[in-house]
């Protein structure tokens, strides 16, 4: 999962020139039916990251930044380092469909509960879907994979 401009930017301020970068220590992982884009733009979306609306009890779930809730890869690919989830993220359970049943294929690492600046996104696999209510999103151990590559 790649990360977005965003961060790429406050990484390379904050090794070459400041100013310093402080990584939160709480990330909200998030739901997408849209293939985000690394570059922010402009607009509503301006990673073209769409979430579900809360109304139906959807919300991004904090994962405080750690070495639990975020562990290296155990094969570490040759071209690149990665962190994958270490513990199961747990969505609230729906109280009716999430987007109108949409695929939601995509997960992102947001800086903020609401708002805020995506981090980095990726896809899910499989993808996950909430047709109404009672129904509740896990993302498994390992299922999410953030890489600098």
């Amino acid at each position: 999962m790649p990360h977005t401009s965003y961060l790429d930017q406050m990484l390379q301020q904050h090794w070459l020139s400041g100013p310093a970068y402080v990584r939160p220590v709480t990330v909200y992982f998030a739901l997408s039916s849209a293939q985000p884009q690394q570059a922010q733009g402009s607009g509503a979306n301006p990673w073209n990251f769409i979430e579900p609306e809360t109304v139906y009890g959807y919300g991004r779930v904090a994962v405080a930044t750690n070495t639990t809730n975020f562990v290296p890869v155990s094969d570490e690919p040759a071209n690149g380092y990665q962190l994958q989830n270490g513990i199961l993220i747990a969505f609230p359970a729906s109280t009716g469909p999430w987007l109108e049943n949409a695929p939601l294929g995509y997960g992102g690492l947001w800086d903020a509960p609401n708002g805020g600046n995506l981090l980095s996104f990726g896809p899910l696999n499989p993808t996950v879907q909430v047709p109404g209510p009672a129904y509740t999103i896990q993302i498994q151990p390992g299922q999410y994979v953030d890489s600098l590559v």
